[in-house]
């Protein structure tokens, strides 16, 4: 029987492969997200069973880190394939050569640039999402829009009004205060908090 990756190969389909993408993707039953570790089990027995399975995989992988641009979903799934990528190898072939970690340096130079600039984007929403709703809060938006579940919930109907909290009348407005060391640099010259010109 073949595995995924093998019929990836012969029908020229490594970026959906890799992707996770139509007959590729499987899915995870508690995320219903493509579950990228279910698909590297089979790589490694199609490279300990095919001469070339080390230059297949290696072409493939260089080929769809190439493809990867920087968005969250794209740069998400080069995280999951690489985590899977050493999960699997620790498992089954904990000897064998690091084929991904020798991929050319420029190919290995454009995963650590995607995987960077995917890091700085979780980094940022993660500090950013708890300032929102406390400045939302102080400005009287929905309790539902600031007590967020942990996971996603079925649509409800109906929002709790949150009266706005009382500004300070005495000194200067929020935007002249001093900044809290915590709230991290100011904006460039011209350009507003949020990142806009």
């Amino acid at each position: 029987m073949k595995s995924n990756f093998e019929v990836a190969l012969e029908r020229e389909e490594v970026l959906q492969f890799f992707r996770g993408q139509g007959q590729y993707l499987t899915r995870d039953g508690d995320w219903d997200e493509h579950l990228y570790c279910i698909n590297w089990p089979g790589i490694f027995a199609y490279l300990r069973d095919k001469a070339d399975g080390a230059q297949q995989l290696s072409a493939s992988f260089e080929r769809y880190a190439y493809s990867v641009e920087e968005s969250i979903e794209d740069c998400f799934g080069l995280r999951e394939n690489l985590f899977c990528y050493y999960s699997t190898r620790a498992r089954w072939a904990p000897e064998s050569v690091d084929l991904l970690g020798q991929l050319p340096e420029p190919c290995r130079r454009r995963i650590v640039q995607r995987l960077s600039w995917y890091r700085w984007q979780v980094e940022n929403h993660a500090r950013l999402l708890p300032e929102r709703a406390r400045r939302m809060t102080a400005d009287g938006a929905c309790a539902e829009f600031i007590e967020l579940p942990a996971t996603p919930t079925p649509e409800r109907r109906g929002c709790r009004i949150t009266p706005p909290r009382r500004r300070r009348s005495a000194g200067p407005p929020d935007r002249l205060r001093r900044r809290p060391a915590d709230r991290g640099p100011r904006p460039l010259q011209g350009q507003s908090p949020c990142g806009f010109p």
